[in-house]
């Protein structure tokens, strides 16, 4: 799972709104807001492209959710 609030922090840090993100992505600002509120997944293509984008690498770009961490349980 993409964490989001990384992708958040990077379009702050480098003053960027949701529109110039989305056109990266190519898709409309709507999907990019509801991608970025996590009511919607990243696709694989979109990872990618934010990963390029970002200049960091997967592990940087995603998180394991975990719901129970003395048997590391995957939240899915």
């Amino acid at each position: 799972m993409i964490d989001r609030t990384k992708i958040k922090a990077f379009r702050a840090a480098h003053g960027l709104p949701q529109t110039d993100i989305a056109a990266h992505l190519d898709i409309s600002a709507t999907q990019y807001s509801k991608k970025e509120a996590g009511k919607n997944e990243f696709t694989e293509r979109e990872a990618d492209i934010l990963r390029d984008l970002m200049g960091c690498d997967y592990n940087f770009l995603f998180t394991v959710k975990v719901d129970n961490p003395s048997t590391r349980t995957e939240n899915r």
